[in-house]
């Protein structure tokens, strides 16, 4: 997809989901936060109803620049095709399946400061995504900071949580985390416990799926599932090129 319009992208991306849906091979995304013990239990408690319904969320990504990667892929707009499919994209599907009983986004708007590489590529950028009953969700990313540092704040008419995660880099094996929730009525927040947190662990995990998942043609999320998060990133590249609010239709 790099190098190419969003609209071309978002074309050739249908066409895959649709060959794997008539051949019924297996294709599967990536997107292993959804085996996360963290982030994973925050969809489990917002599908209890511990939050009611949700009318907001803050997820902020404080971390280091990005690693050039092999042969400089990541500054390379050709090949990273952005900074905000690069990362973020897992970000706004969590933002997503968080909100998922809200319908998909009707407006994504969004600001941030280019980076000096330009091609798409900013130093830091925050989008909301707006739902048609008034309910947002908010993104931000800075690579200007250090370490690598996630925080998320969700609150909804009948309960909030808050949950971070931090360690010296994404892949560390010793990070801190924490998962806290108020729930309506309640005098005080209970803290959540969760097991070990991180992507190292993550990526194990779904690594250990693959194993069920590819025989049973069961893949942990479905490209045709992912498509809206591609889009969204696109339409977040849109929102900042072009500087004003984008309305989302869906068909």
């Amino acid at each position: 997809m790099p190098g190419r319009s969003a609209a071309a992208a978002l074309a050739d991306a249908n066409r895959v989901v649709a060959a794997a849906e008539r051949s019924r091979r297996y294709l599967g995304v990536g997107l292993e936060l959804h085996v996360s013990k963290q982030w994973a239990r925050v969809r489990e408690l917002i599908a209890e109803g511990a939050l009611g319904r949700l009318r907001y969320a803050n997820l902020t990504l404080f971390r280091r620049p990005f690693s050039t990667g092999s042969g400089n892929w990541r500054r390379t707009t050709e090949r990273v095709g952005s900074w905000i499919l690069e990362e973020p994209i897992h970000y706004i599907d969590l933002l997503l399946w968080y909100f998922r009983e809200r319908g998909l986004p009707v407006e994504v708007s969004a600001d941030g400061v280019p980076s000096a590489l330009g091609g798409g590529m900013y130093d830091a950028f925050t989008c909301t995504l707006r739902f048609a009953d008034g309910a947002y969700a908010v993104f931000s990313q800075c690579l200007g900071g250090f370490e690598h540092s996630l925080v998320l704040e969700i609150a909804g008419d009948g309960g909030a949580l808050r949950t971070w995660w931090a360690g010296a880099m994404d892949r560390t094996l010793v990070p801190d985390f924490e998962l806290k929730l108020k729930r309506a009525g309640a005098a005080e927040a209970e803290v959540v416990a969760i097991e070990k947190s991180g992507e190292v662990f993550e990526l194990e995990e779904q690594f250990r799926r693959l194993v069920e998942d590819v025989p049973r043609r069961m893949p942990l999320a479905s490209p045709r599932d992912a498509l809206p998060s591609l889009r969204i990133c696109f339409e977040i590249e849109r929102a900042l090129s072009e500087r004003r609010p984008i309305k989302l239709a869906w068909t």
